[in-house]
């Protein structure tokens, strides 16, 4: 495991970290109870959670499977939420700039 902290998540890990937000609510699961599922400190999953600490891919399934959700859905619903919002900002897929018209602006 790398001794390098882990940044913030850019808009993709902060919409998985309120995807599983949503699914903890739901299923009326404390951050202390999915921690101790997970071997996860409570303070590092209020992190997550928060969208203020990125996750490994394994803490991020090992999340899922505690929850009994699909890691591959939360992806992907996280991951369509974020092509839109660029979409809608006037973003190129992938691209974190918004594009400007030919003959827009200097």
């Amino acid at each position: 495991m790398s001794s390098q902290p882990r940044s913030r998540p850019a808009a993709l890990g902060v919409e998985i970290a309120a995807r599983l937000r949503e699914a903890l609510a739901r299923r009326q699961v404390t951050q202390a109870e999915l921690g101790s599922r997970v071997s996860i400190s409570t303070s590092q999953i209020s992190l997550y959670l928060r969208g203020k600490r990125s996750m490994s891919l394994d803490e991020f399934n090992n999340i899922c499977m505690a929850l009994g959700l699909s890691a591959d859905e939360i992806f992907s619903q996280a991951f369509l939420l974020t092509s839109d919002q660029r979409e809608t900002a006037g973003m190129a897929p992938g691209s974190t700039q918004p594009h400007r018209m030919i003959g827009e602006g200097s």
